[in-house]
């Protein structure tokens, strides 16, 4: 039997979004379409960015294309201009990353915090990654070290404050569900994505030779260390990271894959064990893709849920939108040997 091809899986999946391009900023709408764009970069079809730019300009005729901080997971502007060179695309980032960093909620330690109901102070890994690479990514447009400290000093805050040393996995969020300063206890596991792609994402932007990239290059590799051994014989990771009676899960799973390509191709993590890992983890997923396209086996979004037996009973729903970004990015992870810099067009 043929083994499925990663670029073949992904451009079926590809097209399952591509039916419309009238699509209204979301987090799972806007992953989805960076994860079109890592697509974009391994396959060089055409069509994938082209796709982008005519969501871009429904959004420009509808009034909703503004730089919106509140889209955590990714940042299409950014990755649009990475491409591009349209310089439109990132009007506004140094002012827009100046006023987060300044206005943004804080926990007494200064870990950012959501602003809804601000008295409960809510930390989550999901703001946690949206913020330090954006912060990464204002320090190397302007030069500006502060921004490199703010997107290294969260990590290693929220390290404090979520990182669980007896399994090494991370916590989802603390102050959640209206209790003050209680740790979410689960592991879930596209949190622990979101965990992966803020250090990964993050390291890209920073001056390779600096104390900043060294920080957090540690916290890199000693996540990684943890995560890898909860991958289970077929190449998969579980809804609940470090329980094998949960399900196998595609949207963590597929961000793991896509980081560990990544991470081993800047050389910021050994060949040995990390390429087998990720190798074993992109040939276990496509098997999770239907022909159609659809996704199966994605963790539907609930917000953070203290309790393993809850998540458990949440249901995954074939074609989840959660599923679509991420499984794009780990197709696209064979083929993640460029440098982000290469790319830049100043």
């Amino acid at each position: 039997m043929k083994q499925p091809n990663p670029i073949e899986t992904g451009d079926k999946i590809a097209q399952t979004i591509m039916r419309d391009h009238r699509i209204h900023p979301s987090e799972p709408a806007d992953l989805a379409l960076v994860g079109l764009l890592y697509l974009y970069d391994a396959a060089k079809k055409e069509e994938y960015l082209s796709h982008v730019l005519k969501v871009w300009d429904f959004r420009e005729e509808n009034n909703s294309a503004n730089l919106n901080v509140k889209v955590f997971c990714s940042c299409l502007h950014f990755e649009t201009w990475l491409r591009t060179g349209n310089i439109k695309f990132i009007s506004g980032f140094e002012d827009t990353a100046a006023e987060w960093k300044t206005s943004v909620l804080r926990d007494d330690d200064g870990s950012v915090c959501y602003g809804v109901i601000p008295e409960n102070k809510k930390i989550s890994v999901g703001l946690l990654q949206g913020y330090s690479v954006f912060m990464a990514r204002a320090g190397f447009l302007t030069g500006n070290e502060a921004f490199y400290e703010e997107c290294v000093n969260q990590y290693e805050l929220y390290r404090k404050n979520l990182r669980n040393p007896a399994t090494g996995l991370w916590h989802e969020s603390k102050n959640w569900n209206n209790n003050p300063g209680k740790i979410t206890r689960v592991h879930s596991n596209r949190s622990q994505g979101w965990v992966l792609r803020g250090l990964v994402d993050g390291m890209d932007w920073l001056p390779k030779d600096s104390v900043y990239f060294s920080r957090l290059k540690a916290i890199l590799n000693e996540f990684c260390n943890d995560l890898i051994r909860y991958q289970d014989p077929r190449g998969m990771w579980h809804q609940l990271t470090n329980l094998e009676e949960a399900y196998q899960e595609t949207s963590g799973t597929a961000l793991f894959v896509h980081y560990l390509y990544k991470g081993f191709h800047r050389g910021w993590l050994d060949r040995n064990p990390y390429l087998t890992v990720a190798e074993s983890g992109i040939t276990a997923l496509l098997g999770f893709v239907r022909e159609d396209g659809c996704v199966l086996n994605t963790s539907h979004y609930t917000g953070p849920i203290p309790d393993n037996q809850d998540y458990l009973h949440s249901p995954s729903i074939p074609g989840d939108p959660w599923s679509i970004g991420p499984v794009l990015m780990a197709c696209a992870g064979l083929w993640m040997a460029q440098e982000p810099g290469s790319m830049v067009k100043l």
